[in-house]
């Protein structure tokens, strides 16, 4: 089951369950392990306009460092990352929102995608993260670059996993 909790412009709180998809089965050995074996499916989004400084709050408060910028029915429009912020922190951010900062028409892949997949996209594009989706577009997870570490780990025979 993934969870995504949506935080709009007002700072409410939508909490979107899905257990449609089935468990991702532990494949022989980590380098046939799908990307949904590593991804975090506790996700936390935001609406487009959600404020800047808001981001900031999210960021340090779930201890995260990137947040998927989805629609109210948790489909991703884009993500912004603490580094997006970080650019922009020095200039003003008054009425700055996640859509302002964030990469829009974000890299997703489905959660059976195989994990050297999201390893090479994500090192040919220069990306820290990656939004995992259902058949229909609904954000699942993220797969960030230290998921991709742990798998490297685990191929090297490191029991790192724990799932």
């Amino acid at each position: 089951m993934s969870t995504t909790t949506i935080v709009a412009r007002d700072g409410t709180r939508t909490v979107l369950s899905r257990t449609r998809a089935p468990p991702v089965a532990a494949a022989e050995g980590p380098a046939a392990r799908p990307v949904g074996w590593y991804m975090s499916a506790e996700v936390t989004g935001v609406e487009p306009e959600v404020a800047l400084d808001d981001l900031v709050v999210l960021f340090v408060e779930h201890g995260i460092g990137a947040l998927p910028i989805v629609d109210r029915e948790g489909r991703p429009a884009g993500i912004v990352t603490k580094s997006d912020v970080l650019r922009v922190q020095c200039g003003a951010r008054a009425g700055r929102r996640a859509v302002d900062v964030g990469s829009i028409h974000p890299r997703t892949l489905p959660r059976d995608a195989p994990i050297w997949e999201a390893a090479a996209i994500m090192a040919a594009h220069r990306l820290h993260h990656l939004i995992i989706a259902d058949d229909d577009g609904v954000l699942l997870g993220v797969l960030s670059a230290l998921d991709v570490v742990r798998w490297m780990a685990e191929a090297e025979g490191w029991g790192l996993s724990s799932r």
